[in-house]
Formats: C-alpha cells, sequence, structure tokens
C-alpha cells in the first residue's frame, strides 16, 4: 500500500532459473502520493481507492491470435 512504507515487509524477486516465453513490452510507473506535481504530496488513506489518468504515449504492437496482454 505504500502509506507506512518503513514497516512494510521486503519483498525481493528473483530472476527465473530458465527463460520463461513472457515479453515485457513497456514499463512506467507513477508515485501515488504526488501524482500531479513532484513537490505536492497528496494524503493517502489505507482501504481508499484513488482515480488515476495515466497518459500514455501510443505505440503499435502485433499480438498473434490467442495471445494476452496483461497489466501489472
Amino acid at each position: 500500500l505504500g502509506y507506512h512504507w518503513k514497516y512494510d515487509d521486503l519483498r525481493e524477486f528473483r530472476l527465473q532459473n530458465e527463460p520463461t516465453p513472457y515479453k515485457v513490452i513497456s514499463y512506467g510507473h507513477i508515485n501515488l502520493q504526488n501524482p500531479h506535481d513532484p513537490a505536492v504530496t497528496e494524503p493517502l488513506y489505507p482501504n481508499e481507492f484513488v482515480d488515476l489518468t495515466l497518459p500514455l504515449q501510443p505505440v503499435f504492437h502485433r499480438l498473434l491470435k490467442g495471445h494476452q496482454l496483461r497489466l501489472v
């Protein structure tokens, strides 16, 4: 949740032993405490949803039939 990040458990990700068929086609992130201005911190509250608008640069990818696109 990021609200009490100092007290959160550290989660480390390990690399796969074998390559997977999955491919990353884009990266992005947003800081939920200051989504509109890096100099202005907005309050976050536990268990409360936040509406965001993410401006994205259009990029065309051709996905084969049966493939899936996922947002993580």
